[in-house]
């Protein structure tokens, strides 16, 4: 797992599924309570939504390529 962008406004992250050889993309909008996935799953949430969240929930780190900060 893989966040590339941490702020509070949007939260976006790469989800590995062992299956396929593409990352999942899951995007999330904490103050809206939104998220998004390009899976193509049936799901919703599917289990790239549920994974992010239940890590970012559980405090594990995860590698951050890029970490956002608010501009002033």
């Amino acid at each position: 797992m893989q966040v590339e962008v941490f702020s509070p406004e949007e939260i976006i992250g790469r989800v590995r599924n062992p299956d396929r050889p593409v990352s999942a993309k899951v995007s999330l909008w904490p103050a809206d309570e939104d998220y998004f996935c390009d899976c193509q799953e049936k799901a919703d949430p599917c289990f790239h939504v549920t994974a992010l969240v239940a890590n970012l929930k559980a405090g594990v780190e995860i590698s951050t390529t890029t970490a956002s900060t608010p501009s002033d």
